[in-house]
C-alpha cells in the first residue's frame, strides 16, 4: 500500500521564527476552461452543502508553500497564491512534493499540561474529514500585502484553536512550528504546529463545552484526547479513525 502523506519536518522552533515569503513562481494559476470548471464544481458542492442544511463553503484566498529554507535563527517558506475553490476542485494524487501541489491547511496539535493531546471527532458540517478525529484544524488566509511583506501563521494559529477548541490566546504557554505536511491522496498540503497549554485536559475539555453551546453548527461534535481514543493500543492500530491531515501533525509532533 502506498504511503499516504509525506513530511518535511524541521526542529520544533517559535512560530513567531517562521516567514512565509511571496514567490509569483508558486501562484496557482487556472486556465480560462479550468476556472469555469472550477466554478461549476464549486458551485454544484455548495447547492448539495445547502440542500443538506450545511453553510456553503467560502472560497479564500490559501498558502501554497514551495520547498522550505531553514537559515541561522529562522525559517522562511517560499509561498505563492491559490484558493481554496482551487484546492478542492484539483485534489488529485500527488506522487511527491515536485508534482503539481494545492493549497495548505494548518493543522494544530494541542499539548496539554498533563502531556494528554486535546483531540476532537469532527462534526457533519466539515467538507473532509467527517465523523473523524483531528486535532484543531483550518486554514491560514494571506494578507492582501502579502506580496509585499512576509506573513507569519501565528494569527492563524491562534483563531482556528478558538473557534474549534474554546482554547484562548492566554491559554497557552508556546507556539512551535513542526514542519509542512503532503497528502499524496489529494495533493493538499498541510502547515503543522503544536501548542503547549497551560491546564490539564479536563479543563479545556469542560471550557470546550461551555463554548459549544454559543454555536449552531459547531465543528467538532466530541472533544477528547488521543489517549483516551487509542487507549492501550497502539496509534497504528487506530490510525484509520483519524484524518490523514491529522496522522501528519501527530507524526510530526512525535518527530520533535
Amino acid at each position: 500500500m502506498k504511503t499516504k502523506y509525506l513530511i518535511r519536518s524541521v526542529s520544533p522552533c517559535p512560530i513567531d521564527q517562521v516567514y512565509l515569503i511571496y514567490d509569483p513562481v508558486l501562484d496557482q494559476r487556472l486556465t480560462a476552461t479550468e476556472l469555469e470548471n472550477a466554478k461549476s464544481r464549486w458551485n454544484e458542492i455548495n447547492r448539495d452543502r445547502i440542500t443538506a442544511n450545511k453553510p456553503p463553503l467560502q472560497d479564500c484566498p490559501l498558502f501554497l508553500p514551495g520547498h522550505e529554507i531553514r537559515l541561522e535563527n529562522r525559517i522562511d517558506i517560499p509561498c505563492g497564491r491559490t484558493s481554496y475553490m482551487s484546492t478542492i476542485v484539483r485534489s488529485a494524487f500527488c506522487p511527491d512534493w515536485n508534482s503539481v501541489c494545492t493549497g495548505a491547511g494548518l493543522s494544530i496539535v494541542p499539548v496539554c499540561a498533563d502531556g494528554m493531546i486535546l483531540i476532537g471527532r469532527r462534526s457533519g458540517i466539515v467538507n473532509e474529514g467527517k465523523h473523524l478525529f483531528h486535532v484543531a484544524a483550518g486554514h491560514a488566509h494571506p494578507r492582501p500585502d502579502f506580496t509585499s511583506r512576509p506573513d507569519k501563521l501565528t494569527g492563524a494559529v491562534l483563531q482556528e484553536l478558538e473557534e474549534e477548541m474554546g482554547v484562548r490566546p492566554g491559554d497557552i504557554e508556546k507556539t512551535l512550528f513542526l514542519g509542512i505536511g503532503l497528502n499524496r491522496f489529494t495533493a493538499k498540503t498541510e502547515f503543522l504546529t503544536c501548542v503547549v497549554l497551560k491546564e490539564d485536559a479536563r479543563y479545556y475539555t469542560r471550557q470546550w463545552m461551555a463554548a459549544i453551546r454559543c454555536q449552531k453548527q459547531p465543528e467538532f461534535e466530541e472533544m477528547s484526547t488521543l489517549e483516551k481514543i487509542i487507549g492501550a493500543d497502539s496509534f497504528e492500530v487506530h490510525r484509520n479513525r483519524f484524518t490523514v491531515a491529522c496522522q501528519m501533525a501527530l507524526e510530526a509532533h512525535q518527530r520533535g
